[in-house]
């Protein structure tokens, strides 16, 4: 396996002197598609249809289950980034904690595969979907990760939308409720226009 790792990170891994345009969009790729990501689900909280909300809810625990593994992962046992070990070209900074399975690629992934496999935006999935490709090729080809690590974020983000939908029931009767109410709660105290935040809730279909 550390063969076929090996050999896919040098292919994909860019020269040291790359065009400037591909190293600034693969960084801007690398460290803001996650972003884009968080906005389109708050995007769908916010203006959404009401009924997606138990399904974000049931993605939001799936979420906190893959970080939870993947943290556990990284406290029993290191691997190390490829410029860690002299393989390839580290085209931007970065620490050298442990690589596997990748933060950035599980977030994406996670939401991504649990909004289709929920039901709640299957769409929009495929979209946050794309972009956690895109974030696995970029955080590859500047050489802070490597392929195995985004292989294993993919994996750890399937069970993990599976795990969103067997709690789906229970977001949709009881957690997607109390959330709302948390919302609300915020718009009222910020005093946030309705007009922009509207005050829905996913009881009414």
């Amino acid at each position: 396996m550390d063969n076929w790792n090996v050999d896919l990170f040098l292919a994909i891994n860019g020269p040291t002197t790359p065009a400037p345009w591909v190293l600034h969009l693969a960084t801007a790729f690398a460290q803001n598609l996650v972003y884009v990501g968080a906005l389109l689900v708050a995007g769908l909280w916010i203006w959404g249809a009401p009924q997606r909300r138990g399904g974000l809810v049931a993605v939001g625990c799936g979420l906190l289950l893959a970080f939870a593994i993947s943290t556990m992962i990284g406290l029993v046992w290191y691997h190390p980034r490829p410029f860690a070990v002299g393989i390839g070209h580290a085209l931007m900074a970065h620490n050298t904690e442990t690589s596997f399975p990748s933060d950035h690629g599980t977030f994406l992934f996670t939401i991504g595969l649990g909004l289709i496999a929920t039901g709640a935006a299957r769409r929009w999935g495929a979209v946050v979907l794309a972009l956690g490709i895109t974030t696995a090729w970029a955080r590859v080809y500047l050489g802070v990760h490597w392929p195995l690590d985004m292989a294993g974020s993919y994996i750890l983000a399937s069970v993990c939308a599976v795990f969103a939908v067997i709690v789906r029931p229970l977001a949709d009767a009881h957690l997607a409720p109390l959330v709302e109410r948390l919302y609300h709660w915020v718009l009222d105290t910020l005093r946030l226009p309705l007009t922009v935040f509207p005050r829905r809730n996913s009881s009414v279909r």
